[in-house]
């Protein structure tokens, strides 16, 4: 009977021994980060950096060549429409100038002598017609009596044929030279009629008018100095009302339509405002990005109307977010947590400690998220960025809690 007790007894020890053993050769568990579903608002959208752009500006150019005074003006000064800039005071052009009208008056005089030759030589030739004439009708005769030969009254014949040539171009000429004398005449005339006109206008100085109200967005011409006719001198606008202009991939947007929905923010921290897109260029053009790759880019216009106390001006970068699909409520884990196998999306969900593998359907993602259509349920724990030794059943514990990102 005591052989039996102490039997009994070992074989307890061995199993306790043996449980103690198993239980201190188990595996640890897995040490994981986890994240929860959660319901919310899922977009899925197109983020690039834009600049802020002046709606309506005015580039205000010089009407005429002349010497321009030293604005007064500065930059983000404001302006009311027909407000004076600036002056200048108008200069004759070169081809204006006492020696152009010298040579004018020249030409003119030469051209009235060349219609007086051309008067005398049509006279010559209209006298010389007359003799060839009266030559001619004296050999008909002696030719009739047969005193000459019909050899020299043919030589008579041609002999007034030439000399009535001659008056024929004689006349042309007379023509030509009388259109030559009146063109230079109307250039003479003309040039002093310029010169008169200039001479008044360079008496007053002729201001430069601001065509619209707004403030000054750009000096271009702030000395005092000469400057042709058509330089820029100013660039105004309202910086009240702007736009932001965005370069997209031009594979990105074939997603984008007229009135998109957008979100713009001026800071890492700064709130986000609402946009809409309302151009989209019809061409791309190439742009070389940082990494020295050339990419197609298509030009995108938002409206944005700056909130009261936001203080913004032309030329601001922007970062934009163009809303391509919008839903809500959605229920959205982060995209640390899918992992793909084959054609299937899968997540670790947590149970009880232990990771469970479930397929689950994803309807779309974005960068930071994955809208789930099923497979989960909202508050369930998943593994963040599962290691690749995890398998299914496995003990973990988690490390820290993530939650997902709206949108």
């Amino acid at each position: 009977m005591k052989r039996l007790r102490f039997s009994a007894f070992i074989v307890a020890i061995g199993l306790v021994a043996s449980v103690l053993v198993a239980w201190v050769l188990r595996p640890a568990p897995v040490l994981v980060r986890q994240a929860v579903v959660t319901v919310g608002r899922f977009e899925r959208t197109i983020e690039e950096d834009g600049l802020t752009r002046v709606k309506d500006r005015f580039v205000i150019s010089a009407p005429l060549a002349g010497q321009v005074g030293r604005t007064r003006l500065q930059v983000g000064d404001p302006v009311t429409a027909g407000q004076t800039l600036s002056t200048i005071n108008a200069q004759p052009p070169a081809m204006l100038d006492w020696r152009t009208l010298a040579g004018l008056s020249e030409r003119a005089a030469a051209a009235d002598a060349a219609v007086r030759g051309a008067i005398a030589t049509r006279d010559r030739a209209r006298a010389a017609v007359e003799l060839a004439r009266n030559e001619a009708d004296r050999h008909r005769q002696l030719a009739t009596g047969g005193f000459i030969s019909d050899a020299a009254l043919e030589a008579t014949r041609l002999n007034l044929e030439e000399r009535r040539q001659a008056l024929v171009a004689a006349d042309m000429a007379l023509e030509s030279a009388e259109h030559d004398h009146a063109a230079a005449q109307a250039a003479l005339m003309h040039s002093r009629q310029g010169s008169e006109a200039l001479s008044a206008r360079a008496a007053a100085p002729l201001p430069v008018i601001a065509p619209a109200a707004g403030r000054i967005l750009r000096i271009i011409q702030e000395s005092e100095g000469f400057v042709p006719a058509g330089t820029p001198l100013y660039e105004i606008g309202n910086p009240d009302n702007l736009e932001i202009i965005v370069d997209v991939l031009s594979q990105d947007a074939a997603q984008i339509h007229p009135d998109l929905p957008a979100r713009v923010a001026f800071g890492l921290d700064s709130p986000s405002h609402p946009a809409q897109v309302t151009l989209i260029a019809p061409v791309a053009h190439t742009k070389v990005s940082a990494l020295g790759v050339e990419e197609q880019r298509v030009r995108i216009t938002l409206d944005f109307a700056p909130p009261a106390g936001l203080l913004i001006g032309d030329g601001w970068r922007v970062n934009a977010r163009l809303i391509v699909r919008a839903e809500d409520p959605a229920m959205m884990i982060p995209n640390g947590a899918i992992i793909r196998q084959g054609e299937l999306w899968r997540v670790f969900v947590v149970e009880n400690g232990r990771a469970r593998l479930r397929p689950v359907e994803v309807a779309e993602r974005n960068n930071r998220s994955s809208w789930i259509r099923s497979g989960l349920r909202p508050g369930e724990t998943l593994i963040l960025y599962p290691p690749a030794t995890l398998r299914e059943g496995m003990r973990v514990r988690t490390q820290a809690s993530l939650n997902t990102p709206s949108g």
